[in-house]
């Protein structure tokens, strides 16, 4: 048996070792999610006051209409940036932007932009059964340039909230000079990327609801009722806040304003269903199918047949869900999907069932993470938890990755290594801060496939 030594780490560590092959995992397991990086902002422009969600929220109804002509503190942050103001009067909540000099430089953009509105002080569940949902009304857009609902995992106030490193929001966005331009607009922003445009027409009317569906974890922005995009959702937090607030140019000066804001659970009837998640490789050269299996549950545990699950992939810093193929549940439930996937590196796999009449919709991931060796061969390496840091060194004949998880849930690690590399699998040790931890093991083909659990927890 080889030895070797670890790094110190403050977190948990695990360690596996055999005569021809090493493999050390840190575990960097974290009670609540890790906050994202700020995107570097123009030098002109200060640091934001960011907080970020770290908590499931209670799924609670919040509503203000505005009429007690009070600011609560309560339930509201003030978003007021570079002389924008805000204030409730006659009822409403009032968006004011001041009058700057304009012009299209870079500086002059960035500088000549105001803020104003309102940011929810708590944050609401995007992901309980019964869902989420928020709306506001337009009731006037004369003056500013734009009016917008968005929901964001960080609390930004002292700048615009676009700064937010996720969010997604739906706005109403005028144009004096070309009315043709009059758009509804939604755009997203996921871990610190640039913010994309995601759906752009002609909105429907000046004034009306904003509104902000999320459920079956799919969000979907409708203006004056009418559905305008849905897509997966993609922000990892279980919460989020939610702002409603006008970003203008200096020429787009004056008051306007927002009424009647409610943000609320959704009640979704149904019944829960189950779906579970796990590959399979007959081979680990590259650009080997990957067959993607799991069975779809009542919450009897009853099978539900010809079901159609759709298979999507993602990977740091795509932003988005990216479908792959679909596939029919059989007699017992079972689905199986094949993936042909040529790259390295570590991917997110979600297969996702939308319900029907009498059951709610579910979805679930794993990570595969695929390390080219030599000669096409590959380590595949499939878990629930989240892995980065894949790396082999073939000096020492050392694989080693980190794994971060929710504290209090239990992750699983499996990994295919051709059996040309391991001749003996009974060689192989697990330790977990250096302990033993016990594993199973099977031959598929030409390979051995180890599997072994343990729990998250921070230290």
């Amino acid at each position: 048996m080889g030895v070797w030594s670890l790094l110190k780490r403050n977190l948990r560590t695990i360690s596996i070792g055999f005569l021809i092959l090493a493999l050390i995992v840190s575990a960097l397991f974290a009670a609540v999610p890790s906050t994202t990086k700020a995107e570097q902002l123009p030098d002109n422009m200060p640091a934001p006051i960011s907080q970020s969600t770290t908590q499931l929220a209670e799924p609670t109804l919040f509503q203000d209409n505005f009429d007690d002509n009070q600011f609560d503190e309560n339930l509201w942050e003030k978003i007021e940036v570079d002389g924008g103001t805000v204030d409730e009067k006659n009822g409403r909540l009032q968006v004011t932007i001041p009058s700057h000099d304009y012009n299209l430089t870079k500086e002059g953009y960035w500088g000549n932009y105001s803020q104003a509105g309102y940011m929810t002080k708590c944050t609401f569940g995007t992901r309980t059964m019964q869902g989420f949902e928020a709306t506001v009304n337009v009731v006037e857009l004369d003056s500013v340039m734009e009016v917008s609902l968005m929901v964001s995992d960080q609390k930004i106030t002292n700048l615009d909230p676009i700064n937010a490193s996720n969010w997604y929001r739906i706005l109403k966005i005028k144009d004096t000079h070309y009315p043709d331009r009059h758009l509804a607009m939604v755009e997203r922003r996921i871990n610190g990327g640039p913010v994309s445009v995601i759906m752009e027409g002609p909105w429907f009317f000046s004034t009306g609801q904003l509104k902000i569906n999320i459920s079956s974890d799919v969000i979907s922005f409708y203006e004056n009722g009418i559905l305008r995009y849905t897509e997966s959702y993609a922000l990892a937090t279980n919460s989020c806040y939610v702002s409603i607030f006008t970003s203008s140019l200096g020429c787009f000066f004056g008051t306007d304003s927002f009424d009647d804001f409610a943000a609320y659970p959704v009640n979704v009837e149904g019944e829960p269903s189950s779906i579970s998640i796990s590959t399979e490789s007959l081979s680990a050269t590259a650009g080997s199918a990957v067959n993607v299996l799991g069975t779809l549950l009542d919450s009897n545990n009853i099978p539900l047949k010809n079901e159609t699950v759709v298979l999507s992939y993602t990977f740091p810093g795509a932003g988005s869900w990216i479908p792959i193929s679909s596939g029919l549940t059989d007699i017992q439930g079972n689905y199986n999907i094949q993936w042909m996937n040529s790259a390295s590196g570590t991917f997110t796999l979600k297969t996702q069932w939308s319900g029907d009449t009498n059951h709610l919709g579910v979805s679930n991931t794993t990570t595969l993470s695929f390390l080219p060796i030599k000669n096409r061969q590959l380590f595949l390496l499939e878990s629930n938890s989240t892995v980065d840091a894949l790396a082999f060194n073939n000096e020492t004949s050392t694989l080693s990755f980190n794994v971060t998880g929710p504290s209090g849930t239990t992750g699983y690690v499996k990994t295919t290594i051709s059996k040309s590399m391991l001749n003996n699998s009974e060689t192989l040790q697990v330790y977990l801060d250096g302990k033993q931890l016990n594993y199973s093991v099977s031959a598929l083909g030409d390979f051995w496939v180890f599997s072994f659990n343990y729990y998250h927890s921070t230290h």
